[in-house]
């Protein structure tokens, strides 16, 4: 009986603990259609972003082109669709394709809800399979099967991490093909094998045009190969990991070339943004991220409150010149943009009257506030760590309230105590190469949020995976060690925090 537990709860009985992991993450999906209401045949949340990813991969559909839409109301959007209306030289290349390249080939061979049906149960599947990948790889560095087990069961009870998978949203998709990528990686690395190396290249690839931000990584992985073999000898090697990538991207790039005479090799965030104008937002808002109460950017894109008193945000981030009433008539003329009853040419002149007063806007806020840039950046790194548990169920519960102090619990863990166990980490593995390539995502990602002032939820999503390693290890080594006055100091820090 127990040769048989041991066989069964090996870590390498992949069978079983993607078994299980898949199965945790179809209950964690149940929950979220209980919480949101949805019916079982339709079981996903579209939001935000979520319009850009159907309305384009939609428009390829029927007119075989790959654009994004002006406005934000979905019904126009498919009146868009279906009248071939669309701004060409503008909104071609928007966002990076990575979504469409699934989306497009299930709305190819199956109905819309059917489709939308699909691609969740993919990031279900996918997600189960990328928790226990992620719990194998920390096997193979710390030789701990507590570690293990604990990050394993960490992730798979974690209603918090699961709780992208319903969306259409790219954070699934893209933190499991990035588990993919680091996989086949270190496995390659191992095994000299070239056919890993290609299925790791592709999954960065695939990675990255989900979320771009992420492609500093492939320099990373691009040393780690160098590091291993020696440059020569590794050249080979290097070809096949980065073939996928610049096929792909370089494919994608002279599209946009070709449709924009620009060279836009992932997406041109900036430019080809329809909200331009939230690139000096997220300079001047001190709260920044869109949804907190009073923040400037939730006033700015959210029309009712035009009916409400323009003196709701801090008076700070206002300049002698340019006053809440000047920005009241930026936001006028920018909602004037958006309406389709009046001409294009009349849309593209309130447009421009909005930025201009922005542009006007942002110099006198950098000119009158010269410590703005660290203070707002380290209050975004503030924000970003901060992240509260996630209203989990739909009920008025005492299980309600103990799930989401339990989920608070696990974000302090991992947030808090996972980041500084993740610096320290920088100097016990220092001679690791692997686990310091792992110790860049998170620290990486966070310093660039930090810097571009990005603090939304989603964000958090891909740095607390790696940051869940890191502080578990540090857990393992201080209960391994005995060091119960640091393990109680943290426990503490963990719950009351």
């Amino acid at each position: 009986m127990n040769n048989m537990f041991k066989t069964i709860f090996n870590p390498l009985n992949w069978k079983f603990w993607i078994f299980i992991s898949i199965s945790i993450s179809f209950l964690h999906l149940s929950i979220s259609l209980f919480h949101h209401d949805l019916p079982y045949d339709k079981p996903f949340l579209k939001t935000g972003d979520s319009f850009d990813y159907i309305a384009s991969s939609n428009s390829y559909i029927i007119n075989k082109e790959f654009v994004f839409f002006k406005t934000t109301e979905w019904e126009d959007r498919t009146s868009l669709i279906d009248q071939k209306e669309f701004d060409k030289s503008l909104y071609y290349a928007y966002r990076s394709p990575g979504y469409a390249f699934i989306l497009i080939p299930l709305l190819k061979v199956f109905y819309y809800n059917t489709a939308l049906k699909y691609i969740v149960i993919l990031q279900v599947v996918f997600y189960g399979i990328a928790v226990y990948l992620l719990s194998l790889i920390t096997l193979n560095l710390f030789n701990k099967r507590k570690v293990f087990y604990i990050i394993f069961l960490l992730l798979s009870i974690s209603l918090g991490s699961s709780y992208w998978n319903v969306f259409i949203y790219t954070e699934s998709f893209a933190i499991s093909f990035l588990i993919f990528s680091v996989f086949t990686l270190f496995i390659g690395l191992q095994r000299k094998s070239y056919f890993l190396f290609f299925l790791s290249g592709l999954f960065i690839t695939e990675s990255i045009l989900l979320r771009p931000f992420l492609a500093p990584i492939l320099l990373v992985h691009t040393y780690l190969i160098i590091r291993e073999y020696g440059f020569k000898k590794s050249i080979l090697t290097l070809i096949i990991y980065l073939i996928p990538f610049t096929l792909i991207d370089g494919g994608w790039t002279i599209r946009n070339f070709v449709k924009t005479k620009e060279l836009i090799p992932l997406a041109a965030t900036t430019k080809y943004h329809r909200y331009r104008n939230k690139a000096f937002l997220k300079q001047a808002d001190t709260y920044i991220t869109i949804g907190i109460p009073f923040s400037f950017n939730a006033w700015f894109f959210n029309n009712d409150t035009l009916k409400s008193p323009v003196n709701i945000y801090p008076e700070k981030l206002f300049t002698i010149k340019n006053t809440p009433n000047e920005m009241l008539n930026a936001k006028k003329f920018y909602i004037r943009s958006l309406d389709r009853t009046i001409s294009r040419g009349e849309r593209a002149m309130f447009e421009s009257r909005s930025l201009k007063i922005q542009t006007a806007f942002l110099e006198d806020f950098k000119d009158e506030n010269k410590f703005t840039f660290l203070t707002s950046r380290l209050n975004t790194l503030g924000v970003l760590l901060n992240q509260g548990p996630i209203d989990l169920l739909q009920i008025d519960s005492k299980l309600n309230d103990t799930l989401n102090y339990s989920q608070k619990i696990l974000n302090n863990f991992i947030y808090y105590f996972g980041l500084i166990a993740t610096i320290i980490a920088l100097y016990r593995f220092r001679k690791n190469l692997k686990i310091l390539g792992l110790i860049f995502i998170p620290l990486f990602l966070l310093s660039f949020f930090s810097l571009i002032n990005l603090a939304e939820t989603r964000e958090m999503f891909i740095p607390s995976f790696f940051m869940l390693i890191f502080a578990v290890e540090l857990m393992s080594s201080l209960f391994e060690k005995k060091k119960w006055i640091y393990i109680m100091g943290i426990i503490t820090f963990i719950i009351l925090f």
